[in-house]
């Protein structure tokens, strides 16, 4: 592990995860938090789990053995906000419960105590969505926004925390007709959008503000009859056709929407009227010169 302020001074080498003390292979997944570097890595006696390491010069740190053992559990992205690192859980039973993959949103401030469940899937009879990637779980504002999803994929819930059991709750619950395609974009303090597959008519935008009564959709995107839609943005997030990019400025929310043929750039206030497509804009051009 290295760190480096951009001068030649300034590279030094925090630890040799080579030692015989250490032994870890596979480190990824690199993030920052507060002031510490957690990532992924795997060791023979504790199998793969979260470490970290501090910015000065304590060394590699073991945050906590989630499975006991040699045993590895199943880790999603590693996500920052508020000086806390969070990620999607599984045990290895979930690998062959019925139905499978209940994935727990897990928080972690580096020590053992401060690395615990803040919603227990498989207890609540719930299933984090199975995407585990960062769009998964998305930072607005002082809160991390993450979805459920029922096991009859009838409907998705949106929930959001501030990193505390009673900061976690429910925003809303939206029926996806069959089909639980969503796709979190993004917010600030005062409001978060995201996208709806809704299987009988296309994508919708919708936003809230946090609360039940302040979620509505939008505006509709994309039409059923656009092809290959849904397969573009939602059977494949964790390629790049799956992301879609995300910034407000002024108050203004811009993001990538991808179609079968190429991506459109859309605009929103958060108001019906004024949310649309950007046209002028090549962005097929862009990305395939």
């Amino acid at each position: 592990m290295w760190r480096s302020d951009g001068s030649d001074a300034g590279t030094v080498q925090l630890s040799d995860a080579n030692t015989p003390e250490l032994a870890i292979s596979r480190a990824d997944s690199f993030i920052s938090a507060g002031d510490k570097v957690f990532f992924m890595a795997t060791r023979a006696d504790t199998g793969r789990e979260l470490w970290r390491s501090d910015t000065g010069a304590n060394g590699f740190q073991l945050v906590k053995d989630l499975v006991p053992g040699a045993d590895s559990g199943i880790v999603g992205s590693l996500v920052s906000m508020g000086g806390l690192v969070y990620f999607n859980y599984a045990d290895p039973d979930a690998l062959s419960s019925d139905p499978p993959h209940r994935y727990s949103l897990w928080r972690s401030d580096g020590s053992d105590t401060g690395t615990f469940a803040l919603y227990d899937a498989a207890a609540a009879q719930n299933t984090l969505s199975s995407v585990m990637t960062n769009e998964t779980l998305t930072p607005a504002g002082e809160f991390l926004y993450f979805v459920l999803r029922s096991d009859d994929d009838s409907y998705f819930e949106l929930w959001r925390t501030k990193g505390s059991g009673a900061d976690t709750h429910k925003v809303t619950a939206i029926d996806s007709g069959g089909n639980p395609g969503i796709v979190l974009l993004g917010g600030d303090a005062h409001s978060f959008y995201f996208i709806q597959d809704d299987v009988g008519s296309g994508l919708d935008l919708w936003k809230t503000d946090g609360s039940e009564a302040g979620t509505a959709m939008v505006s509709k995107l994309v039409g059923q009859d656009t092809p290959w839609y849904r397969q573009q943005l939602i059977g494949y997030p964790e390629t790049e056709h799956g992301k879609n990019h995300f910034t407000i400025v002024d108050n203004i929310a811009y993001f990538r929407v991808w179609t079968a043929l190429y991506p459109q750039l859309w605009r929103s206030d958060g108001t019906t009227d004024r949310t649309s497509r950007l046209d002028g804009i090549e962005l097929e051009s862009i990305l395939n010169p």
